[in-house]
């Protein structure tokens, strides 16, 4: 729950909004040092992103089919 501050940071101040992973890893960590700490990075907002929605603060749209990307917004 490292990212958790700066993600409900971002998120919150824009309910609605739809937001990519790559959006909120961007916002997290502008300048990583490698993709190593992207990765890591990625991964800790993951968990953050997964416990938002277990407790119903943010909802997903899943990527379709064909692709694509997946959709986070707050509620």
């Amino acid at each position: 729950m490292k990212y958790a501050d700066k993600v409900i940071g971002l998120m919150a101040a824009m309910p609605g909004r739809e937001f990519r992973m790559v959006e909120i890893v961007r916002y997290v960590c502008p300048t990583p040092k490698s993709s190593k700490d992207r990765s890591a990075v990625r991964e800790g907002v993951r968990i953050v992103l997964l416990s938002l929605i277990g407790c119903g603060n943010v909802a997903c749209r899943r990527a379709s089919a064909r692709g694509g990307y997946a959709a986070y917004r707050w509620l």
